[in-house]
C-alpha cells in the first residue's frame, strides 16, 4: 500500500524505514531534518509507531558537521516516533594496516552523538551487547497489540554478536523479531555472500549475509523480518525465505536516501507485510 491509501484511521499502523542518509548527510543537509519532520507530521495520518534506520546515518565518519546535523535531524522524532538505527560502513572507523584498509569496530562519533545515556533512558531499551555502547541493541515495541522486539546488529556482524543475539531471541520467544543491519541483502534478493560484498574486511572478523542466515536468522520461528541498506540499485528488494521452523521471513533492502518506505499491518494478531 502506498501513503495516498493508507490510513490510521482504517485501523492501520506501520513501522518506517529510513534508508541510508549518507547523501543527505554530506549533500543536501536540510532534506535531512525535512524527512524526519515529515515522519513526524504524518505518525497519526500513517499510523506510524516505529522509525527503522538501516545504517550509513552519514558519509564521512569523523565529520563532527555531519554528525550534528543527524542528531538534530533525529530530535524531531524524540518523544514522538521511537526509533532504532544501525551503524553502515561509512559510520565506522577504518584503518591502514601494513597497506590496506581494514574496518574498524569503533563508532566514537555515532556514540557521542547518540550517546547510550539517551538510548538506555527510553522505555524502549532492551539492552546491548556492549554496555555503554549502541552498535548492537534490542528494544521492545508493542504495535497493534502484538509485542516486537527489534534487534540491531553492527555492519556485517561478528560471530560473537550473533551469538548473543541468538540467545537474547531465544529469551524472547513471546515476541516477534524484526533484525536490521546494515549490510545483508544483495541487489538480486539473496544474503550477501563472500562473492558479492563490497565492504572492507573488519579487523576482528565479520560475517556476510548467508552467514549471518545459517548461524542465526534461519533457526528461530519468531524473526519474522530482516531490514537492511548499504545496496545502492535497485532503489527497493523485497524477497522471501523459509526458516528451519517452517517460518516465512521477509527481506527488505534499501538505500536511496530519498524514499522512504512504510510497512503496514492491519488491526490482527499477526503481522501483513
Amino acid at each position: 500500500m502506498s501513503p495516498q491509501n493508507v490510513s490510521n484511521a482504517d485501523g492501520y499502523k506501520s513501522i518506517a524505514i529510513i534508508p541510508d542518509t549518507q547523501t543527505l548527510a554530506l549533500y543536501a543537509q536540510p532534506s535531512f531534518s525535512v524527512l524526519t519532520n515529515w515522519l513526524k507530521d504524518n505518525k497519526e495520518e500513517l499510523g506510524i509507531e516505529l522509525a527503522i534506520h538501516v545504517g550509513d546515518i552519514v558519509n564521512e565518519r569523523d565529520s563532527h558537521s555531519q554528525w550534528t546535523v543527524a542528531r538534530n535531524s533525529f530530535k524531531a522524532l524524540d518523544g514522538v516516533i521511537p526509533y532504532v538505527f544501525s551503524a553502515g560502513n561509512h559510520d565506522v572507523e577504518i584503518q591502514k594496516i601494513d597497506g590496506k584498509w581494514y574496518g574498524l569496530r569503533n563508532t566514537p562519533l555515532m556514540n557521542q552523538y547518540f550517546p547510550y545515556s539517551e538510548l538506555s533512558a527510553r522505555p524502549t531499551f532492551g539492552g546491548t551487547f556492549e554496555e555503554g555502547r549502541v552498535d548492537n541493541t534490542y528494544s521492545y515495541f508493542t504495535i497493534n497489540n502484538v509485542n516486537f522486539m527489534v534487534i540491531s546488529l553492527e555492519e556485517s556482524p561478528r560471530v560473537e554478536v550473533l551469538e548473543w543475539a541468538n540467545k537474547i531471541t531465544e529469551q524472547n520467544k513471546d515476541k516477534k523479531v524484526i533484525i536490521t543491519t546494515h549490510e545483508y541483502l544483495s541487489f538480486d534478493g539473496n544474503p550477501i555472500t563472500n562473492d558479492t560484498q563490497d565492504h572492507l574486511p573488519f579487523v576482528g572478523g565479520s560475517t556476510t549475509g548467508e552467514e549471518m542466515w545459517d548461524l542465526f536468522v534461519k533457526k528461530h520461528e519468531n524473526i519474522t523480518a530482516v531490514i537492511a541498506g548499504h545496496v545502492g540499485y535497485p532503489d527497493l528488494v523485497s524477497t522471501k525465505r523459509v526458516g528451519e521452523n517452517g517460518n516465512t521471513l521477509k527481506f527488505f533492502v534499501m538505500h536511496n536516501s530519498w524514499i522512504v518506505m512504510i510497512i503496514t499491518m492491519a488491526q490482527v494478531r499477526d503481522l501483513e507485510w
